[in-house]
């Protein structure tokens, strides 16, 4: 003991810098939140489906926050039922919880860990194309999302969203003839690509937001004003490294004249990041190529 009645320090006693203590206050709420949240426990590509937590209540209203709103007594409460619903096995009437979140306050209906757990509920209840949907607006917003990811990984293949068409070799422009190449994207059955001309080959290429295991390629093939028009003989060509190399060919086909959902299975379920389809002839027409809707369908690439 100082003679001033103070305690000396041992020199064995750690002596943390007291300027450092506001590291305490971020550095403990957040353990607190990853312990509760147990991302670690999360299920993979093979994996179960997982359940809203408190943790996810935290990092949904900081996602909130950072779209400059902030949520209220009632969301909470909302968010906070969905916890307990799921925790008892309720998942259907968690989803409807998280749901009347969403539409209470519109601001922060997208919210990528909201709408997850959204899609994780659904899928826990059996509504996998529910699932689906909410899963598919965060990968289109945000291709590595993990969790979205994992969500699409446990469901069935389906037609792939966010895919974008990069390149083409021609369209006809004609401001009283919708047929521009942007049709084969925009999921309309009524809408078709025709060719500006009639030359061999009509080349589009496909831009997938993450690499992903394809099953197959669906095509619409409708007549653009005369059947004789619409793509016949087709290649299918995939890549993982880039839009314009290291393509290889894993479909050949011939698409029926002026028919819908014409599924090409493709060899081995290859993963592929961008897709390119080669219309190598059509039903005799010798001015115009037609094609409709062009639908990529997998599943993410697992881990």
């Amino acid at each position: 003991m100082a003679k001033n009645g103070t305690r000396k320090a041992d020199a064995s006693e750690p002596n943390y810098p007291k300027k450092y203590w506001w590291l305490i206050l971020i550095f403990v709420p957040v353990v607190v939140a990853l312990i509760q949240a147990k991302p670690w426990q999360r299920g993979g590509a093979s994996g179960g489906s997982t359940s809203i937590t408190i943790g996810d209540v935290s990092v949904i209203a900081n996602e909130a926050t950072m779209t400059g709103t902030v949520l209220n007594e009632d969301l909470v409460a909302q968010l906070r039922q969905a916890v307990e619903r799921s925790q008892s096995g309720q998942h259907a009437a968690a989803a409807d919880s998280i749901e009347k979140v969403r539409l209470a306050a519109p601001q922060i209906a997208q919210l990528p860990t909201l709408l997850s757990t959204l899609g994780d509920e659904y899928q826990l209840s059996g509504k996998n194309e529910e699932a689906r949907r909410a899963y598919q607006v965060v990968v289109t917003k945000d291709p590595t999302n993990a969790r979205a990811l994992n969500g699409l990984r446990r469901l069935p293949a389906a037609p792939l969203a966010g895919v974008k068409l990069v390149n083409f070799t021609s369209e006809w422009e004609n401001v009283w003839y919708d047929s521009l190449a942007a049709n084969i994207v925009d999921g309309n059955p009524a809408s078709a690509w025709l060719s500006r001309d009639g030359q061999f080959p009509q080349t589009f290429i496909f831009e997938i937001p993450a690499p992903a295991v394809i099953s197959e390629v669906s095509f619409n093939n409708p007549a653009k004003g005369n059947p004789d028009r619409g793509a016949k003989d087709i290649e299918i060509s995939v890549s993982t490294e880039s839009a314009s190399s290291a393509f290889r060919v894993v479909s050949t086909a011939s698409l029926a004249k002026n028919d819908i959902g014409q599924g090409i299975p493709l060899d081995g379920a290859p993963v592929a990041r961008w897709l390119k389809v080669r219309v190598l002839t059509n039903h005799g027409d010798k001015d115009n190529t037609s094609l409709g809707d062009v639908f990529i369908v997998g599943r993410p690439q697992p881990d």
